[in-house]
């Protein structure tokens, strides 16, 4: 190894300078004792403390530290623990801190947004503040920063909200304008009585989530309906299960007046799957165990 003085290593391991006390006859470095490192690295902050930390493990895997220091049987590191091991497990543990501290920061972020989109009124006052978040984040050069940008949990939040926004549909208050409404709905054969148990029972075989009653009432129409119960807040009906399953089971329930042209178009509307709009896929029957579920689940509704 070429001949280092003492400022050398200084201007190389910076972090750490001052830890620096000495340089033994085979020019490596002589360190202060293990508690004076451990004092020192918890005097600053914990991003620093990652630095110095780093700084400390990069010198002794180059082979600089003195074997007259790292030999050295320290009363307070009594019975002897090996430095590369012992820096180790302190990085780990502040990364550690770190990381949470992180998610803490980042969780206050995401509730801020909350507080901020719940006190806009509409869905275009909503959907312009996400953009204007989302190109905040992004800077000029979003690309750029793409590998980043998806491992920022806010960020993610703020698309995942903007996608949302996107496709939510606000229903009119005054029910005579549902004539005119968007928003359409598959007539069924059943009651009510009877989309409610089949909504029970969907739910129980773990086709369709309990959050969206409001939504399937809107988007199953019953024969005994008069006015149509519109939601407070309308969201797709999330399908947990294979799209085949749900063709087969609209399919089964629909009226007779609906052709199925006219379902499958109506059906990205009102059904999503992984938060994307469902498009049906081709009648093709395979037997699995929520298809069998999926089959007594109709002939039970339709039987009653």
């Amino acid at each position: 190894m070429d001949e280092m003085s003492i400022e050398k290593y200084k201007s190389i391991f910076k972090d750490i300078a001052d830890l620096i006390v000495s340089l033994d006859k085979d020019n490596k470095v002589v360190l202060k004792s293990r508690n004076d490192i451990d004092s020192f690295i918890e005097s600053h902050s914990i991003y620093l403390q990652k630095n110095i930390t780093e700084e400390l493990l990069e010198i002794y895997n180059e082979g600089f530290i003195s074997d007259s220091f790292l030999n050295n049987k320290e009363v307070e590191y009594w019975p002897k623990v090996p430095f590369e091991g012992y820096y180790k497990v302190k990085l780990e543990a502040i990364n550690a801190e770190i990381d949470f501290n992180t998610f803490c920061k980042e969780r206050e972020i995401i509730d801020n947004y909350k507080v901020k989109l719940s006190e806009l009124k509409s869905k275009g006052e909503k959907i312009n503040y996400l953009n204007k978040k989302i190109r905040e984040a992004g800077g000029d050069y979003p690309e750029a920063r793409r590998e980043i940008l998806n491992l920022d949990t806010s960020y993610l939040f703020l698309k995942d909200e903007l996608e949302y926004w996107e496709k939510y549909i606000e229903i009119p208050s005054n029910t005579s304008d549902l004539v005119n409404e968007k928003l359409p709905r598959l007539q069924t054969n059943l009651t009510t009585y009877l989309r409610g148990q089949l909504f029970d029972e969907l739910v129980k075989g773990k086709f369709i989530t309990t959050e969206t009653k409001d939504c399937f009432n809107w988007a199953i129409g019953a024969t005994n309906e008069t006015v149509p119960k519109q939601p407070g807040q309308w969201k797709p009906i999330e399908w947990k299960q294979a799209k085949q399953l749900l063709r087969e089971l609209l399919e089964a329930i629909k009226s007779d007046e609906k052709s199925k042209a006219e379902m499958e178009r109506i059906t990205p509307s009102l059904f999503s799957k992984n938060s994307k709009s469902v498009k049906l896929s081709k009648n093709k029957v395979v037997e699995t165990q929520s298809h069998n579920r999926l089959k007594k689940i109709i002939a039970t509704v339709l039987n009653n």
